[in-house]
């Protein structure tokens, strides 16, 4: 791959295989996490991926050096704009005819940033940047002001945490802009916290509660012998949505099965079949107790729900269109009180990144 000035770029793809990933099915999500140490000790070594041998300036971060183009960065960043307009020493220190800014961030998540401005490929091909990398580039590109790499980053957070219903029926099966990985919910929760991207929480919370049993809630998820867990208020806004959740998917989606006592009638007033649907009502109504968060299905959609539950399937035909009309619309109305179950503003009033 060339950068703009025609010099190559060398990609390594060893460095950190958490830095891209096959598209996996939700439902099958796998582990791309790996960690990197380094030896402080260490003399700083040139990047395998960011040295551009045209490059006009080096990025010194930890034992790393990136050498890249100042027009590059300048664009990007006002940050480092205003920074090169500062005139530098005569005696400063450089590499190769370069001057050498040094900058308190961690190698892997500057070489992040810095292939999502340089490797077009890498960033916008057919595989998904993991949750490591995709946080990595928003907390730098936040940090020094890069408002187009910023935005574009937040897209890729907002196909999987979205703010509309349709949008989230849209995410449910398939990883659209990041790739998969079993603790990747509780990693996209923690960072929407740490940078208040408050429009991701809700369905990044909804996420974690319908995916992760309540030990996994509490105790975490391993990935490559690492255990990653959600902060302490991200635990508490969990373990407190789970509770919430459930009587408000019973109070919305699922509120046909919740008869007027103390007749508890079919669901419709037309049954064809008033004492087979009452038991299946029933029967189905036992599902959800004592199984929470594993029975937090009230944003499943319909198709979802019948496959997961058989005896809604063998209602009949008037209580059946019945209960999904209800399901429906139940389901809408959760959906507009979710930010409320992990105690965040409205949708309406929530700052949109």
């Amino acid at each position: 791959m060339s950068s703009s000035g025609g010099s190559d770029i060398v990609v390594d793809n060893d460095r950190n295989p958490e830095l891209e990933s096959p598209r996996p099915s939700k439902r099958q999500k796998t582990d791309t996490t790996t960690t990197a140490t380094k030896d402080d000790s260490a003399l700083p070594s040139r990047s395998k991926n960011i040295w551009i041998d045209d490059g006009n300036v080096i990025l010194h971060a930890e034992q790393t050096l990136f050498r890249v183009h100042k027009s590059i960065l300048s664009r990007e960043s006002s940050v480092f704009d205003d920074m090169f307009k500062v005139p530098q020493p005569a005696n400063e220190p450089t590499i190769e005819g370069c001057p050498v800014i040094w900058i308190s961030d961690s190698d892997v998540e500057v070489e992040c940033f810095l292939r999502a401005l340089y490797d077009g490929w890498w960033y916008y091909g057919l595989t998904l940047a993991g949750m490591g990398a995709i946080s990595a580039i928003l907390r730098i590109s936040r940090k020094y002001d890069c408002p187009n790499l910023c935005r574009r980053t937040m897209a890729r957070l907002k196909l999987e945490y979205p703010k509309t219903l349709v949008e989230w029926d849209k995410s449910r099966d398939l990883w659209r802009g990041i790739a998969g990985s079993k603790g990747v919910d509780i990693q996209a929760v923690n960072l929407a916290a740490e940078l208040s991207l408050d429009m991701i929480l809700p369905a990044a919370y909804a996420a974690c509660i319908e995916t992760r049993s309540f030990d996994e809630l509490l105790r975490g998820v391993e990935l490559d012998g690492k255990v990653v867990n959600l902060s302490p208020d991200a635990k508490m806004a969990c373990i407190s949505g789970v509770q919430k959740f459930a009587q408000a998917q019973l109070e919305h989606t699922f509120k046909w099965l919740v008869g007027s006592p103390p007749s508890n009638p079919p669901v419709s007033a037309a049954c064809s079949q008033p004492r087979t649907c009452l038991v299946l009502k029933l029967q189905t109504l036992a599902f959800f107790i004592g199984k929470t968060p594993k029975a937090l299905a009230g944003l499943n959609t319909w198709d979802e729900w019948i496959e997961k539950d058989t005896f809604t399937s063998k209602l009949c035909s008037k209580c059946r269109a019945e209960a999904k009309d209800s399901f429906t619309e139940g389901r809408d109305a959760l959906w507009t009180s979710l930010p409320s179950l992990f105690g965040l503003p409205t949708w309406e009033d929530m700052k949109d990144e």
